[in-house]
């Protein structure tokens, strides 16, 4: 009995054939039929990935990508052509999944072992509507570059690999980037741990006894021959650039070339980019601050004994002697410093700081401070700020995503301050078309390029690739690296179909604006201007029911209307051919509107500053009038003017537009008392006190003193009198016993009686 269609098959082993420096790569294919009878008819070999799953994750045999990631990657794209071709079950490919056992292993090695399963393949595949289908091999990021490799290699040695279509999948033909800051950082982590000696030698055979990751193996993956091979900038374990094996590398695949296909068969090679077509660089600037860790812990009193014992130990474990200073009686106190930055444009900069340090005060008195490590390392003024140049992006959030900080106990006391950009530059665009082909030096020019499908680059800096596609995705920026999203899927699906497309999404790279009026009194005309190509454009409006709007010709330009008052932003959505969309918004005002008034606080002295505020969403200017006078013409919400003298006042705000104006009109009560109560509102207790910045007091403001006090409630009835024969500057009267109200406290200082209203709660 046949099983269904679709059914993945447990993955194979495969050994290479052939041998490089003398080893055999080893891997897995991973193989899902398109047809119940289990017979290969139409194949799709997908070389995967740099995997440092055998380091990283030794317990998990395929390592940190298989087949079921890669085909969770064509279901989650949106594009419903790819995943219709290949995304099923069902699907119209066999789909032969590589995974390499060692994944940082030499490229040729692992190159050889892909040709052996190309030989395989090409053995076991029957014809499909009596016709033999020839292979088409995608290759996704290092793997791009494995199949590239092993293609040619087939076709130098005459081995006929049988393919029609080789798509590389923002490969790093000339290389890839992990900033340099990071390298240092993962040496500097490395040498502290190798310097713990014993305890090192302890953790690397608990971990091996259980079959978990190598801490010095995975500090160490810098070192891998992958690594080397293909990254641009490789920090040695001298801490200084050593680009020899990745320089060998380049020139090995640059004079081997790239596969031409054998006669009887039309060869076709496609890239992909996850760079921004419009040459948009990452979210950050060169020299900008990747990572930043910095912070202090220090022991309490019982963390203080503890450490008596604990940190001497600690020291001898961890190979820093100076904790022996622990052993003395008192405070211990750790301060952390850790920063990467970007490389810098055009000049040298600090890429790399860690520092540790450790003050014990010795007996809680005498501070000794020792540092336990200190490292520093700047970058070379002539290195290209690889960082932040376009290209498919590495997301670091998928395992770094500092945060701020804190925590104590009864034994320590500490707080973090952290943080980390998401991205950096992996693959630039240039690597990943292989612009140049490795034949010219490029410029920073280059690198700043935007690439598009449509209309390649001439020639000498032209791609080898017959056709690709760069990154348009949520307005100009680059994707994640090898992700495939709506737009490249298509184009994968029509690559694979036969009917190759040409991107071009150049035209929403330009300057596009939505312009007209910012006030809407009567139908106005709202454009979009800078783009020029075929697309569909859709307009809408927050909040709903503000305006009405109507499309004029083919919808760049569009008619809107009011329905009501009010503050509205109107969107337009451009969705071009091209398979990219762009949205722009402005903020508009509809109508006249009616402002309201805040005073934000009202000085009890007579002809003193106050402030306050209008709340509208007309534009200014605003003029403010106090008892129909003009005091002030603002063109901010918020100002301060001056509130007249003693006594209630009207105070006014006239704003204004091309629809008209309008006008608020609210009261206030400049009460002017020389003494100050509070808590106010009251429940009980209550303080009077003289207010000695009264300009209402005589000249000798010092010598002003409180002789009595009258509490009268709402009627006017006096509740009762406080006498002060020496005079006082302030007292506490009692209201308890009083119900909730307004009251009113007189208080005489010998010439004038002045007053202030209490709340009694």
């Amino acid at each position: 009995m046949m099983s269904p269609m679709g059914e993945v098959f447990p993955p194979s082993p495969f050994t290479a054939t052939k041998s490089y420096l003398g080893v055999k790569a080893k891997g897995y294919a991973t193989i899902q039929y398109a047809n119940p009878d289990h017979i290969l008819r139409n194949p799709l070999i997908v070389a995967e990935g740099y995997d440092p799953g055998s380091i990283l994750h030794p317990e998990e045999k395929f390592g940190e990508s298989s087949f079921q990631d890669f085909l969770k990657s064509i279901n989650l794209s949106g594009s419903t052509n790819l995943k219709n071709l290949i995304g099923g079950p069902p699907s119209q490919y066999d789909i032969i999944y590589v995974d390499w056992k060692n994944g940082t292993d030499y490229l040729q090695r692992n190159a050889y072992l892909l040709e052996t399963i190309i030989q395989w393949v090409n053995a076991n595949k029957q014809p499909l509507n009596g016709v033999l289908q020839p292979n088409v091999v995608l290759g996704q990021s290092m793997g791009g570059v494995i199949a590239r490799y092993a293609l040619i290699d087939m076709e130098n040695t005459s081995l006929n690999h049988n393919t029609r279509l080789y798509i590389s999948d923002d490969a790093p033909h000339q290389g890839a980037n992990v900033p340099e800051g990071y390298q240092h950082l993962a040496r500097h982590a490395r040498g502290l741990y190798i310097r713990a000696g014993v305890s090192t030698i302890l953790v690397e055979i608990v971990q091996l006894i259980r079959g978990r990751m190598s801490p010095l193996a995975a500090l160490s993956l810098a070192d891998q021959p992958a690594s080397q091979q293909m990254l641009i900038n490789w920090v040695n374990g001298y801490n200084t650039i050593d680009n020899s094996a990745h320089a060998a590398w380049q020139t090995e695949l640059k004079n081997m070339g790239y596969p031409n296909g054998f006669t009887g068969t039309p060869f076709r090679k496609v890239a992909i980019s996850n760079g921004s077509e419009c040459g948009q660089p990452q979210i950050f600037n060169a020299g900008d601050n990747l990572l930043t860790y910095n912070g202090k812990a220090n022991t309490r009193i019982l963390g203080d004994l503890y450490g008596i014992s604990l940190l001497p130990a600690a020291g001898i474990l961890l190979g820093q002697p100076l904790l022996l200073l622990g052993v003395i009686p008192g405070r211990n106190d750790f301060n952390f410093d850790f920063y990467i930055n970007a490389q810098a444009d055009g000049y040298s900069n600090q890429i790399y700081h860690g520092k540790i340090t450790y003050t014990k005060k010795i007996l809680w008195l005498v501070p000794v401070t020792t540092t336990l490590t200190n490292r520093n390392y700047s970058s070379n003024a002539s290195t290209f700020p690889y960082d932040y140049f376009p290209g498919g992006y590495y997301n670091v959030k998928n395992y770094l995503d500092l945060k701020n900080s804190a925590y104590q106990n009864t034994l320590i006391k500490y707080n973090i301050t952290a943080s980390n950009q998401p991205l950096f530059n992996f693959v630039p665009t240039v690597s990943a078309l292989d612009i140049g082909s490795n034949n010219v030096i490029l410029t920073k020019a280059d690198y700043l390029t935007g690439y598009t499908g449509a209309t390649p680059p001439a020639a000498p800096k032209n791609t080898p690739f017959q056709n690709f596609i760069t990154a348009y995705f949520d307005g100009k920026v680059n994707e994640q690296h090898i992700s495939i999203e709506r737009r490249n899927g298509d184009w994968i699906a029509a690559e694979l179909n036969g009917v190759p497309q040409s991107a071009n999404c150049s035209a929403l790279c330009g300057n596009i604006t939505l312009s007209g009026s910012p006030a809407l009194c009567t139908p106005s005309t709202y454009t979009v201007s800078g783009f020029s190509g075929t697309a569909i454009y859709t307009w809408s409006s927050l909040p709903l029911g503000i305006v009405q709007i109507t499309l004029i010709g083919n919808g760049s330009q569009a008619s809107v209307s009011k329905i009501s008052n009010g503050n509205v932003t109107i969107f337009v959505t451009i969705s071009s051919s091209c398979g990219g969309s762009l949205q722009k918004s402005l903020p508009i005002i509809v109508g006249t509107q009616t402002p309201s008034i805040v005073i934000h606080g009202i000085a009890p002295y007579p002809n003193t500053q106050m402030d306050v505020e209008v709340i509208t969403i007309e534009p200014t200017p605003y003029n403010w009038y106090v008892d129909n006078t003009l005091v002030k013409t603002a063109y901010q919400n918020l100002v301060t003017i001056n509130g007249g003298g003693c006594g209630f006042h009207t105070l006014k705000v006239v704003v204004s537009n091309t629809c008209g104006t309008a006008s608020a009109t609210t009261t206030y009560n400049r009460t002017c008392s020389a003494i100050t109560a509070s808590p106010n509102p009251a429940s009980n207790t209550v303080s009077i006190a003289i207010d000695q910045n009264n300009t209402l007091f005589s000249e000798n403001k010092k010598e002003t003193l409180i002789y009595n006090i009258k509490v009268i409630d709402q009627t006017g009835n006096l509740k009762k009198q406080y006498s002060y024969p020496s005079g006082v500057r302030n007292t506490t009267i009692n209201l308890s016993g009083y119900i909730s109200g307004m009251y009113t406290i007189q208080a005489f200082d010998g010439t004038n009686w002045n007053s202030v209203k209490v709340i009694k709660e």
